[in-house]
């Protein structure tokens, strides 16, 4: 490659002028004024390098290689696409519905013919996978989808590549650029199924050429996108250099659309005027300006930018230059132990913020390792010292031995936004700042100084527990109280008014229920009771079934702090550690909770027991009977002939688990059991006359965790704390293998969910008749037909034939179930073999149910109002939403409560690896040996690594391809191995493992991938 004009390297400039320095260094004088006094002196100016030109150069003022290994990214750094997905889980995981969360969300998101932005993609070179990733700038290089093979995206680049690409990897699509007839000569050039490996995987060569002429109107129309993108910023280079200054904010950050911001950029009064071209020219702007942040979960699907805040991003400026004139010191210090210095100079140098900060880190981590030592695997270890007697254990003993000043605060800010809240880009020029400062301190010497050390660091310096969870304060999804969104911290204060006052808005329309008995099945320790369940004879082949729900959408306003805060969590978040109530005001929750005396909607239908729904109504009421039943209760009397009583094993560590007090068995009378066997009766035939699909909703449990005492997160402190004892922590064994049932399990979770199922049928037809805009809930691909074909071709005979169906069937099988997806619309949810449903029984902990209430409520008051019914209704004027706001709103909730479940998931992995780290190393007896199911698999491939889970525990790992499994012939899925752990990384929450011996070879054929 030739060097652009104006360059000469540097060899070419030494020859031209020396760089004679000389000795002449004034003592005491800094290096840079004596360089800046030197380049005043020269007679000649040196020629000025045109950066612009140069390769590589990215205005954001980063340089990156175009092409790098997995091998090359440093552990606990990533570098690439989904920061998030650092901790990956080893199987889908599927809800109350059978529908899945993961990779499954991305399938058919894109289609044949859109032209996509993507970060990274899979090439095959002489038989080994190399990830390519542009990094030119962060916004990667325009290709076209050509199909999904399995769950990868074939694509073809702009420059003539046929490359394999994981969905997650897009970050912006324009749908629809090649229509099906310039596809049509293209498609048989590409290749569909050759060569694929032994697992059943595409393995697609780059070496297969598209001939020029069938390839040329492809790329002509690529490259015309991208030309007038280009255009678009010449046009408007001012604005798109200054976006950050034309709409920053000063105090707090705020998340904008890529409509918002594009209205705003370009001045135009809708985005009727704002063309493709301009969208795309705006986003690959802002992904390559690292005050903008992405959702990197969902950017691909809903590109949205957390904007910065002017306070922290000048914060991180001066923090640069406290590291710079840290490390001119250093050099000073140097010179200054040859020549000499006065005391005045070394006070100087000393006044830095940095070298502060490296004092008092290095007395805080000092006196931290006196109570806990640093481990060999490089993490923290065991408190040497308990704090309380073994069984009991109140929040942790903590002593504070040094004060943070504000400045010295700026400096763990920016550690904090490097380690936890990744408000640092990975291709952002300020991520030097964490390992400039771990250098500085001089306590990790040996280390790499990758965020893995960092977040040792801010756990040695007490900032955060020695166990916290780093998902709680990622920036697109933090938990309030943490310091992270000072927003949502004063959201979250706001939400719990003391002088809140109750006034129920459906007071004139409730009905009395009077003496009818509501069941709420529960666990009895639970507070908030959000529905209950009653029956009510009509004659000798119906019965109404009526499913009573909390109804606190009649005592809020929509617009109020509360339910402002409601919206931002999108659900009470559940983790292992703590909980977050969606609803913070402990008075609305108590009064809203079912229980004698108090409101409710109820969704009704009278079913026949052949399953069929007779008629439906929703009916706002007073509860009076309401009597809390235990699922164990339920099962002892409806379910006795199938509720067993197995035995679990439980290992505790730090300490002995806290005895249970005993419970007194619940007694029912015979009416009781005879209207719950009539509900179980009911719910279980209009399950059966909707669809026999849930005959193969899996009935597999995982290990349940469980802390002997609730630990909050502590805000971010100002005083570095030395934390004396450990949570006391037991883990319910879950043994791991093959499914011997498929099916529901038949105890009170079946009668629940099948009334809760029933409920939402009724709320999505009673609105759908009147036009109402609300949460329906469905699934976005029909995968029935395949579904179907799975289980008859597959599953059916696996379980008449071996009696089990293999996990590698189950997990493909799980994935078929379909992605879940929010309408304001009625929606066909495949999975559920319904023609339009809604989540509307959990309005206390789930705000999409909240968001349908009020727009029920508001119906049920105008028909009361005008005495006649909306049934064929087009108008939205009475409503608390109208058709556009809902779905805004209902867009902004599906990925909240996305991210919501995802951090519930990733808190419960974070305290099982925290279990297992201390259980194998250092508090309890688990065997040396232990065996491993692998669950994903590739014998050609040599870069994915090999998914597994630990038998005796449930507990998945990553097993290395070592000599024992190339001997044996590689690593299939389905066998089972003897392994031995190498490693429990507690930055990325990963077991790493190595196979040891070759138990079992599976004989079970692969399921053939999708190809669509």
């Amino acid at each position: 490659m030739s060097a652009p004009a104006g360059y000469c390297s540097v060899q070419q400039r030494s020859q031209k002028r020396p760089l004679s320095i000389g000795a002449v260094v004034e003592k005491g004088s800094a290096i840079r004024n004596h360089l800046k006094l030197w380049q005043e002196q020269q007679t000649s100016k040196p020629e000025v390098v045109n950066l612009d030109k140069l390769p590589g150069f990215d205005r954001s003022g980063s340089i990156h290689n175009s092409v790098f290994q997995l091998g090359q990214i440093e552990a606990g750094a990533s570098s690439i696409g989904d920061e998030t997905d650092l901790e990956v889980e080893p199987e889908p995981e599927i809800d109350a519905e059978g529908l899945v969360e993961g990779i499954a969300l991305d399938q058919h998101l894109f289609k044949r013919g859109d032209i996509i932005l993507n970060m990274c993609v899979w090439l095959y070179y002489y038989e080994r996978w190399i990830l390519t990733v542009s990094r030119n700038s962060p916004t990667g290089q325009p290709a076209m989808v050509v199909r999904y093979i399995a769950n990868m995206l074939q694509i073809y680049t702009v420059h003539r590549k046929i490359c394999m690409l994981d969905p997650r990897g897009v970050c912006f699509a324009v749908q629809g650029v090649i229509p099906s007839n310039e596809l049509a000569s293209a498609m048989p050039h590409f290749p569909i199924d050759m060569d694929m490996n032994e697992a059943g995987k595409p393995r697609i060569e780059n070496q297969v050429v598209i001939p020029r002429d069938v390839a040329s109107p492809l790329i002509d129309r690529m490259v015309s996108l991208t030309s007038l993108a280009d255009e678009c910023y010449r046009n408007n280079a001012y604005r798109l250099d200054h976006i950050w200054e034309i709409i920053r904010v000063t105090k707090e950050s705020k998340v904008f659309s890529l409509e918002e911001i594009a209205i705003e950029v370009f001045q135009q009064p809708s985005m009727s005027t704002i063309s493709t071209a301009m969208l795309w020219c705006l986003n690959r702007k802002l992904l390559s300006d690292e005050r903008f942040l992405k959702d990197p979960i969902n950017h691909r699907k809903a590109p949205r930018f957390t904007l910065l805040s002017q306070e922290p991003y000048d914060d991180r400026l001066t923090v640069m230059k406290w590291i710079r004139d840290y490390q001119e010191g250093q050099a000073l210090d140097t010179i200054a132990s040859i020549i000499g210095e006065t005391d005045h100079e070394k006070d100087s140098r000393r006044s830095n913020a940095l070298y502060n900060f490296v004092r008092k880190a290095q007395t805080v981590v000092g006196k931290s390792r006196e109570v806990r030592s640093l481990t060999p695997t490089g993490h923290l270890g065991p408190s040497k010292v308990q704090s309380s007697p073994v069984g009991v254990l109140p929040p942790p003993e903590t002593e504070y031995p040094q004060h943070f000043n504000k400045d010295e605060m700026k400096i763990l800010r920016c550690l904090i936004d490097w380690v936890l809240t990744w408000k640092l880009p990975t291709y952002s020029n300020c991520n030097i700042l964490g390992p400039a400062v771990l250098r500085a301190t001089g306590l990790y010497d040996g280390f790499q100084f990758g965020q893995a050390t960092g977040f040792l660091f801010l756990k040695e310096l007490g900032v955060i527990t020695p166990w916290e969870s780093k998902a709680i304060h990622y920036y697109n999804f933090p938990m309030p109280g943490l310091g992270v969104d000072a927003a949502l911290d004063e959201m979250q204060k706001l939400a719990n008014p003391s002088d809140l006052v109750l006034k129920d808005s459906m007071e004139d329309l409730r009905k009395d229920w009077g003496d009818m008995p509501v069941f709420c099945i529960d666990s009895l320790g639970t507070n908030d009771l959000d529905d209950g369940l009653s029956v009510e004879a009509v004659d000798d082949v119906s019965s109404w079934v009526h499913i009573h729900v909390a109804n606190p959408s009649a005592f809020i306003d929509k617009d109020s702090a509360i339910a402002k805060y409601a919206a931002r969590l999108s659900s009470s978040v559940y983790l292992i550690e703590s909980v977050y109530s969606m609803l913070e005001s402990d008075k609305l929750r108590k009064h809203c909770s079912l229980a004698p005396g108090c409101p409710s909607i109820t969704f009704s239908a009278r079913v026949s027991f052949s399953g069929d729904i007779l008629e439906t109504k929703i009916t706002h009421g007073i509860l009076h009977n309401v009597k809390k039943i235990s699922p164990e209760t339920v099962n002892r009397y409806i379910y006795a002939e199938s509720n067993s009583s197995e035995k679990v094993q439980i290992i505790t560590v730090g300490g002995e688990w806290p005895a249970k007090a005993e419970e007194k068995d619940q007694i029912l009378t015979d009416s009781e059991i005879k209207a719950l066997s009539k509900l179980r009766e009911l719910g279980s035939a209009r399950r059966r006359k909707r669809s026999d699909a849930l005959m193969f909703l899996v009935d597999s449990s995982d290990p349940e965790v469980d802390l002997g005492k609730r630990h909050p997160s502590y805000d971010i402190h100002s005083l570095g704390r030395r934390i004396v004892g450990d949570p006391l922590i037991a883990m319910q064994l879950e043994p791991y293998g093959n499914i011997k049932r498929a099916g529901l399990v038949t105890n009170a979770h079946e009668l629940v969910s099948d009334l809760m199922i029933l409920a939402g049928e009724v709320a999505a037809k009673w609105s759908a008749e009147r036009g109402l805009p609300i949460a329906y809930c469905g699934t976005l691909q029909d995968l029935k037909a395949e579904r179907k074909a799975f289980e008859s071709d597959v599953m059916r005979p696996a379980i008449n034939e071996h009696g089990y169906v293999a996990r590698q069937h189950i997990n493909h099988y799980m994935l078929l179930n379909g992605r879940s997806v929010f309408s304001p619309v009625p929606i066909e949810h495949g999975f559920l073999d319904l023609p339009m449903y809604c989540k509307t029984t959990s309005p206390l902990r789930r705000w999409g149910d909240l968001f349908t209430h009020w727009q029920i409520d508001a119906a049920v008051r105008y028909e009361a109002n005008t005495k006649r019914s909306l049934v064929g209704n087009t108008s939205d004027h009475f409503l608390p939403f109208s058709y556009t706001a809902s779905a805004e709103a209902l867009k902004d909730y599906d990925l909240l409560a996305r991210r919501c479940n995802k951090l519930q998931r990733q808190s419960r992995w974070h305290w099982i690896i925290q279990w297992f780290y201390r259980a194998y190393y250092h508090e309890a007896s688990l065997p040396k040996i232990l065996t491993a199911f692998v669950i994903r698999a590739d014998l050609n491939d040599h870069i994915h690594p090999v998914r597994a889970v630990i038998k005796e525990i449930g507990i998945p790992c990553e097993l290395d391809r070592n000599a024992i499994s190339r001997a044996a012939g590689g690593v299939e899925e389905g066998d089972s191995w003897e392994i031995e752990i190498d490693t429990v990384d507690i930055y990325l929450n990963m077991i790493y493992a190595s196979p040891v011996r070759l138990l079992e070879r599976s004989n079970i054929p692969p399921y053939p991938k999708r190809i669509s």
